[in-house]
């Protein structure tokens, strides 16, 4: 009878006992590595739940909409989970108890939630093809308007516009009482339209693809002027009178129909019904550039 090498079994033995303890040892570290990871995710979102509830936002006065990702309160709990269609996008605004939100009911029009996106914060996805949302009554009307706006495009394919506003009835949002911002052209601008003429533009090189950017323009009843992240637009003289009814998020509003698509994500969207002065936009800019880490002035 053929012998059996005894040392040869125990050697094998000791390996695959070895190698489940190698197993069970990479699986604690990847254990332990995945659950750092949803801690420090979890901290960035409760430290900007608190830089938004302390913000300076809720202090200026003439805020018309706010609309962020941080918040529970900034949507339903149903849809505020990584690729949930979103229905709607809810106003945060302290200073008002009829909130403006950002709706859509037609689910090939929805945007998506998602997780992680700008910071370790959530960003909603706009396809670039079919997502819009739109707020009716916003009542945005005068000489004087402020917008923010965090956001970051996942790629161009054609003009698009990102936020537009509209009075009553309109069907252009290029004509008298309208506004179009941050329109991008990819010719490394974003800039502003109002009143059919060309507003603030900032020529510095845009942001690339994939990259987060902060914006903001102002009307103040005599001249326009924008803001991307550490670069200033143009100062041009204009004093449009806007008399906005409804605004178009992810997309413009043209010949009666919306179109020009933004592909990418937003985080962000502040709205003033005047022009804020100087100490007011740096002091939103730095809540935002804080909140985002995303160096703007």
């Amino acid at each position: 009878m053929k012998k059996i090498n005894k040392s040869i079994v125990v050697d094998k033995a000791f390996s695959l006992i070895e190698l489940s303890i190698v197993i069970l040892i990479i699986g604690i570290l990847v254990a332990g590595v995945t659950s750092s990871s949803r801690l420090i995710t979890r901290m960035k979102l409760i430290t900007a739940q608190n830089l938004t509830r302390n913000s300076p936002i809720s202090s200026i006065k003439d805020l018309s909409v706010w609309w962020e990702t941080s918040l529970d309160e900034s949507f339903d709990n149903a849809e505020e989970s990584d690729d949930s269609l979103i229905s709607g996008w809810l106003d945060i605004n302290p200073q008002s108890s009829s909130k403006i939100n950002a709706l859509q009911p037609a689910v090939g029009n929805k945007p998506k939630y998602k997780a992680n996106i700008f910071n370790g914060l959530p960003g909603i996805l706009f396809n670039g093809s079919t997502n819009f949302l739109l707020a009716n009554s916003v009542g945005i009307n005068g000489k004087g308007l402020t917008i923010f706006l965090v956001a970051k495009r996942n790629a161009y394919s054609s003009p698009s516009g990102i936020i537009s506003g509209l009075p009553v009835g309109e069907i252009n949002d290029y004509n008298p009482g309208c506004f179009q911002t941050f329109y991008d052209q990819n010719s490394a601008q974003y800039f502003t339209v109002s009143t059919n003429t060309w507003f603030s533009v900032v020529s510095q090189p845009s942001p690339a693809d994939n990259t987060p950017f902060i914006s903001s323009t102002i009307f103040n009843g005599s001249n326009n002027i924008s803001y991307l992240n550490t670069f200033v637009g143009t100062t041009v003289s204009g004093s449009p009178t806007f008399l906005v009814d409804r605004i178009y998020i992810g997309s413009r509003y043209t010949g009666n129909t919306v179109n020009s698509y933004f592909n990418g994500y937003i985080a962000e969207i502040i709205i003033f019904n005047r022009g804020i002065n100087t100490e007011e936009r740096l002091a939103v800019t730095a809540y935002l550039s804080r909140k985002y880490n995303i160096k703007a002035s």
